[in-house]
């Protein structure tokens, strides 16, 4: 079971991958606004125009239109990097705790064992306000 996990994890990285990648065909050709696929309308055309109006203010210089585009889309992603951290930190808290629990049901394969573990796990989770849904509990 494990390996069908990380062979369908390592199918679903790779698709990832070839979708983030945004490969159109022909690397050669530059990306014209025109021809531009989805991909392109949503990601690239966008903060390459971005890009492009800050270079231009700055007398061309692209150096600086991609530093002022990547604070922009820093700022702008700034929720997701500020949850993530939170997360981050609230699992490094209560990691003692989850080790406790792993190592009283170490031994134990049986199903009422591990139902017991899994609840033990949530109330770990509910104490720290830890939810990896993006929703926080309540503490």
């Amino acid at each position: 079971m494990k390996n069908h996990k990380k062979v369908l994890s390592l199918f679903v990285l790779a698709g990832l991958l070839v979708f983030l990648s945004g490969c159109s065909g022909d690397i050669t050709k530059p990306i014209v606004v025109s021809e531009g696929n989805w991909f392109e309308w949503i990601l690239v055309i966008p903060i390459a125009w971005v890009m492009s109006f800050f270079s231009q203010l700055l007398n061309n210089s692209f150096a600086m239109g991609i530093i002022i585009t990547t604070i922009i889309v820093r700022t702008i992603a700034w929720p997701i990097y500020a949850k993530s951290n939170d997360l981050s930190i609230k699992m490094a808290v209560a990691q003692p705790e989850m080790q406790r629990v792993q190592a009283k049901y170490a031994g134990r394969k049986d199903p009422e064992s591990q139902q017991k573990m899994q609840m033990e796990t949530m109330a770990v989770y509910k104490k720290y306000g830890i939810n990896f849904m993006g929703l926080s509990y309540v503490a």
